[in-house]
């Protein structure tokens, strides 16, 4: 009977989670996110509403999963080529994303201390360090998707608040480690000990990389094996298991396994990230949302003077330490886009109700106290995102450019092709009679030092952009990628480079290459191997169209290329899987959801696409 009453339970509140997202998705007059929706859901069904949750080992455990998986996916959503690119930057200190970061971090946690100080006076809670965390906290889960609806999550305002929230995550984890080893132990080698969770980090990052190089390990990834679905898990409960022994926090332990992850799928392998994150927030994840609403007596809490003087209090300090201490963003931003930055920073959700459970279980905090902390954050997470839309600066509408840097003949037949094809393009160039070329073949042509950030600013460059440097000089090439990459962000560069010894700086800052000598090489090399279905992608023609497309026709699923006929003059030139390029030849076997390259003239591409798609 005990277990049918746990699986009761259990279905009652995977029902909510289910329904939860239908009913927050219909409500038009504020974001309210899912997880929000899943805490009211569990005030409703729990002990404050109709009780019809009864908690046992079964939810406690699938819980306490449920919020250790939480961590996981917080670490998991640490972007390392973000934070790469911030610390390349050669800005001044102040303008500088990483200081900007750690500035308002600092004064955060140095406001959150006073605060602390004074509740701990007025008898609200035990001693100020642990809720000085709970008080810095900010939400990911909430910064980044409001950051992308908002469509400025890669200008250089998206990408500093982002960087913010990434670095007050981060280290509030690690503090909050700090501190419960101080509180239950007090010894220094105790806290010194976290040292040995950062060397299995390290440990196990290489490890990770090098199976994640083995074919072994790319065959079983799908189908029934899930290989790296596996591994994560085992990555997982490795470090929870090695946190708990050395003393320290699971969730530390769980946001490491999720970094290593995260590092290790640098290049976005969407598809499993997609995995991962289905099966938390799929199943292990509301459960914990849920609980949460469930276990709370909002009734009981409101008959005490104390959960009713502390909730306005701790509103009005999650608002005041991040407000406050965003104003630093003024040295770079406008007045209004520091207050919204400060308003979205404001955002609580996962972290703060994982330091409050904490909290809870060490005793630091009262079951009031520990309410008015999750009530406090439900505000914050349905308030600040509205005050964030209201002053944050909106996306330009600007089309996307093509911006090439140097006119030469060959940039000039590229900017000609690109239009053909509705893209925007702007050439730039110092030298009056190429400029005129540009401007006779219809180009939009612009007069400046491309090689000076001035001159890049002149033409206007948004980090949506994609540039594509063409000077004669790979010095000149090389000084021009930097400066757009670290300066304005930009993530769409390409460089022609002369001399192979110099690709490497290049590819260190992300930059794609073009080598003029190896390109000719490639082209001369298949017009003699393969001059036949060569040829038709170095005549030129205008009729000549490269698309991609996604096979969904289950027809083509499980086929060798060889056993296929495509229309007309159709060639397949790359097959991209998994986040893998295949260089395609007659044994190759076509699999659902490969995104395949198509070349050869316009009519029969587009049948080709069509049949494809089906």
């Amino acid at each position: 009977m005990e277990n049918e009453h746990m699986f009761y339970s259990l279905l009652i509140i995977i029902l909510a989670a289910f329904v939860v997202p239908f009913i927050t998705s219909h409500v038009r007059f504020v974001r309210l996110p899912v997880v929000i929706g899943e805490i009211i859901a569990g005030l409703v069904l729990g002990v404050s509403g109709f009780n019809l949750i009864e908690t046992g080992p079964l939810l406690d455990f699938l819980s306490a999963f449920g919020f250790t998986y939480l961590m996981f996916l917080s670490g998991l959503e640490i972007d390392f080529q973000t934070l790469a690119l911030a610390l390349r930057r050669k800005k001044s200190a102040g303008a500088n994303p990483v200081v900007l970061a750690f500035g308002t971090f600092g004064l955060t946690l140095f406001l959150s201390f006073l605060i602390s100080m004074g509740l701990t006076e007025l008898g609200f809670i035990r001693s100020p360090w642990l809720v000085t965390l709970v008080l810095s906290t900010t939400s990911l889960g909430i910064v980044v998707p409001v950051l992308k609806e908002k469509g400025i999550i890669n200008t250089s305002f998206g990408q500093t608040i982002l960087l913010s929230a990434l670095i007050a995550d981060f280290l509030t984890m690690l503090l909050i480690t700090v501190v419960v080893l101080m509180l239950t132990s007090g010894q220094l080698k105790d806290i010194l000990l976290i040292l040995f969770l950062f060397l299995a980090f390290f440990i196990f990052y290489k490890l990770a990389n090098i199976l994640n190089s083995l074919q072994v390990v790319k065959k079983l990834a799908d189908a029934t094996s899930q290989i790296r679905v596996r591994g994560s898990f085992a990555l997982i409960l490795i470090f929870v298991v090695f946190s708990e022994y050395l003393g320290s926090e699971a969730i530390l332990g769980a946001f490491l396994a999720g970094a290593i992850v995260s590092l290790v799928s640098e290049k976005r392998e969407e598809a499993f990230i997609l995995k991962l994150e289905g099966i938390g927030y799929g199943f292990f994840i509301p459960i914990f949302f849920v609980m949460v609403g469930a276990t709370f007596n909002i009734a009981e809490a409101a008959k005490s003077d104390t959960f009713l003087i502390l909730l306005p209090l701790l509103i009005t300090a999650l608002y005041l330490v991040k407000i406050v201490p965003a104003l630093l963003f003024r040295l770079v931003f406008s007045a209004r886009e520091a207050l919204s930055a400060g308003f979205l920073l404001s955002s609580r959700l996962s972290l703060i109700i994982a330091a409050a459970a904490v909290g809870l279980r060490l005793g630091e905090i009262s079951e009031n106290t520990n309410g008015a902390i999750i009530l406090s954050a439900i505000v914050t997470c349905l308030v600040s995102p509205l005050l964030f839309e209201k002053f944050a600066p909106e996306k330009s509408d600007r089309q996307r450019r093509v911006i090439i840097i140097g006119a030469s003949d060959t940039s000039i037949l590229l900017g000609e092709r690109l239009v053909k094809n509705g893209e925007s393009v702007t050439v730039i160039d110092i030298g009056a009679k190429q400029r005129a070329k540009a401007k006779v073949a219809g180009l939009d042509v612009l007069h400046a030092d491309a090689a000076t950030v001035e001159g890049l600013r002149a033409a206007g460059i948004s980090a949506e952009d994609t540039i594509v440097v063409t000077t004669g000089s790979d010095d000149i090439n090389l000084r021009i990628c930097r400066t757009v990459v670290a300066e304005f962000g930009v993530k769409g560069v390409i460089s022609v480079v002369n001399n192979s010894l110099n690709t490497r700086e290049f590819r260190d800052m992300g930059v794609r290459i073009v080598s003029p000598a190896f390109s000719t090489l490639i082209v001369l090399e298949n017009l003699v191997i393969h001059p036949a279905a060569f040829s038709l992608v170095t005549e030129g023609e205008d009729n000549l169209l490269v698309e991609e497309a996604v096979l969904t026709n289950a027809a083509f699923v499980n086929q060798r290329l060889r056993d296929i006929r495509l229309p007309g003059d159709t060639l397949i030139m790359s097959i991209s899987r998994n986040g893998e390029n295949i260089i395609p030849h007659g044994n190759t076997v076509l699999e659902k959801g490969d995104l395949i390259m198509f070349v050869g003239s316009r009519e029969s591409v587009y049948k080709t696409m069509t049949l494809i798609e089906q």
